[in-house]
């Protein structure tokens, strides 16, 4: 500090970023992915028939366990799929 001012940070003489992750460029290139009925975003990380074959082997009394070892699905993501219902899960 020079006579009692601070001095100025680098990054306040630089011309602001736009806020955001993608910086607004890529609003509209989602948004016509969207329309064309194109999947946007992270894939789906376990198929819908998997976590039906989950409930199914479940309802026929299969522990978590065996279930997890039969569709390679780990028993944490099992608990939170089972958990919910049948219907959200499918969307």
């Amino acid at each position: 500090m020079r006579h009692g001012v601070a001095p100025e940070s680098p990054r306040s003489r630089h011309k602001p970023r736009p806020r955001g992750r993608h910086g607004g460029a890529t609003r509209p290139a989602r948004a016509v992915a969207e329309t064309a009925g194109r999947h946007i975003g992270r894939p789906v990380a376990r198929p819908a028939d998997k976590i039906d074959h989950a409930r199914l082997l479940k309802a026929q009394g299969h522990t978590l366990g065996q279930v997890a070892a039969k569709t390679g699905i780990p028993k944490i993501s099992l608990h939170r799929h089972l958990a919910e219902a049948p219907a959200k899960a499918r969307e």
